[in-house]
């Protein structure tokens, strides 16, 4: 990969934790709805956080199948990202189905 590609990804990466780090904490969580979003969405960014390390990690290494394995988990969490964020009807279903089965497996 070019240097300068994975400069601006790693860029994007480090935008993102700011990002996280800046607009989600407990302190402005008011309602009990409220902080059933904050876990869905905090989940979603955990994933996308390690999944970005993993994928740094196994292109250094030069290891294509968990490069592979990285990007499609990282595709996978932006269309759920997606999804959950349409509307709290998606929300609710996301965190009810997939982060339930999520834990199961750990």
């Amino acid at each position: 990969m070019d240097p300068t590609i994975r400069a601006k990804f790693d860029t994007a990466y480090m935008e993102f934790q700011r990002w996280t780090s800046s607009t989600f904490g407990t302190a402005k969580v008011q309602t009990e709805e409220e902080g059933n979003f904050l876990s869905t969405v905090t989940a979603l960014c955990y994933g996308a956080d390690q999944n970005y390390k993993a994928l740094c990690q196994a292109y250094d290494q030069q290891d294509q199948t968990r490069v592979a394995w990285a990007c499609r988990n990282l595709m996978e969490i932006a269309i759920y990202a997606k999804f959950a964020l349409e509307s709290k009807k998606n929300a609710e279903e996301f965190a009810a189905d997939r982060l339930i089965d999520g834990r199961t497996l750990l």
